[in-house]
């Protein structure tokens, strides 16, 4: 039987995003909420809560007004942020920073180590987070999702094609913005879902998965992996998978949601789980290994 927590407020919405950090050991639960007044507010908490011990839970404190509809804890991912030996945790503020949005790395303590904020009105910088070393120097590194990013000066004017921000994680733990990848076709919504996939291809360095759930033909969706390098990420998509490649007639709404990193079939490879919530589908995705030969040739005298 699973763990169930309740929230105390009107209208909270607890529960919206959950993080299981270790096996059996602790959680990190969050809510985005109204409070118990006639006005919308919506700023949202984070809270962890330890399985082991029940007494042992922490939570942040309510935000102040002017961070009303902010929609704080509107995505959470795990990662290592100040150096130490526990888990931290990432929480995206889409509507935070005048609407710019933002996104809060606190320490296992729920202590606010960092503040990344986005650089465009209404973009929802912060819809969506992963965590991943994608340049291979040990650090936790942050990609935030801009799924309304629309690139300002573009000559092809494509609009609300989204973005998402690469964030490396210095030794100082510092974080600095490093890339910005951009979708490819106007209101596809490239960001709307991210997903680490650990290490595809044996190199070293951990790769990407981008959800972009109205792109490709009549806006069905499609999902970019890209492949991390010890400059960043590479730029040019490793694989682009479109819906309509997959079934006729084409899932919808395809890169919705994404989940990766783990090795469903036991090839000690990670697979990635799809989800295409207008369909009422899930799509797992298979990596096929990878074979390395390494030749040689000795003469004989």
């Amino acid at each position: 039987m699973g763990l169930v927590v309740c929230g105390n407020h009107v209208r909270m919405t607890f529960g919206y995003y959950l993080v299981k950090t270790f096996p059996e050991k602790e959680t990190i639960i969050n809510v985005w909420s109204n409070k118990e007044d006639l006005i919308n507010t919506n700023f949202g908490q984070v809270f962890y809560q330890n399985l082991l011990n029940m007494q042992e839970k922490l939570s942040t404190s309510e935000a102040p007004k002017q961070f009303d509809m902010s929609y704080m804890g509107f995505s959470l991912c795990m990662g290592n942020f100040d150096g130490d030996s526990e888990e931290d945790v990432a929480v995206g503020v889409p509507r935070g920073s005048s609407l710019k949005g933002m996104v809060v790395l606190f320490n296992h303590r729920l202590e606010v180590l960092y503040n990344i904020t986005g650089d465009q009105i209404g973009s929802y910088f912060g819809y969506s987070i992963a965590v991943l070393d994608y340049d291979g120097d040990g650090l936790d590194d942050v990609a935030v999702g801009s799924p309304w990013h629309t690139q300002i000066g573009n000559p092809s004017l494509l609009y609300e094609e989204g973005s998402v921000s690469l964030f490396k994680h210095t030794l100082q733990h510092n974080f600095r913005r490093t890339q910005k990848l951009f979708g490819k076709k106007s209101r596809s919504h490239f960001g709307l879902s991210m997903t680490s996939l650990k290490d595809l291809n044996g190199d070293g360095f951990e790769d990407l998965a981008v959800g972009a759930p109205r792109d490709g033909k009549d806006q069905k969706g499609a999902v970019y992996i890209f492949l991390g390098g010890p400059s960043g990420l590479i730029e040019k998509p490793a694989q682009t998978i479109f819906a309509e490649d997959l079934a006729k007639p084409a899932i919808n709404s395809f890169g919705w949601a994404l989940s990766g990193g783990l090795d469903l079939d036991q090839n000690e490879y990670p697979d990635l789980a799809v989800g295409a919530h207008e369909s009422n589908k899930v799509i797992i995705f298979r990596t096929r290994p990878i074979v390395s030969v390494d030749a040689s040739v000795k003469y004989q005298e």
